[in-house]
């Protein structure tokens, strides 16, 4: 999050996709219904991995912020090593 690599939080990952295809997209698992249909769209339309296998409690201890539920790297190296470590 220091380097700007990270970016957390609805009104700021979903319109931010688009300049970043290839991104890998956080969800949490417990997102709500209308968050994950947007971001699964956005991830699907702009080629980017989604990752939803950890909840909120395990995103926001992650990032070291509360309440995240969906997050966006885009930094290339990083992604880079969950695509071809086949996290998801």
């Amino acid at each position: 999050m220091r380097a700007r690599k990270v970016i957390t939080g609805e009104n700021t990952v979903l319109p931010t996709i688009s300049k970043h295809p290839g991104a890998v997209l956080f969800l949490a698992s417990d997102a709500g219904d209308n968050l994950s249909k947007k971001a699964r769209d956005k991830a699907k339309s702009y080629g980017c991995t989604l990752i939803d296998k950890y909840n909120t409690e395990q995103l926001s201890h992650a990032m070291g912020k509360q309440n995240r539920k969906i997050a966006l790297c885009i930094d290339p190296g990083f992604n880079r090593l969950f695509r071809d470590n086949d996290v998801n």
